[in-house]
């Protein structure tokens, strides 16, 4: 994510900017996606074929 701040900006407008940033940051839970691949066969097989 890229956020542009322009030179003339005010301290205030700044620190809007970030607060705004933080709010948005959400937090990735890895429990939400386990099991969630549907996966037939052998998992070094899969492996060995990604890379």
């Amino acid at each position: 994510m890229t956020v542009k701040i322009p030179a003339n900006a005010k301290k205030a407008e700044i620190e809007a900017v970030f607060k705004n940033l933080q709010k948005d940051k959400k937090t990735l839970k890895p429990q939400d996606f386990i099991g969630k691949f549907p996966f037939k066969g052998d998992s070094l097989k899969f492996q060995e074929d990604l890379r």
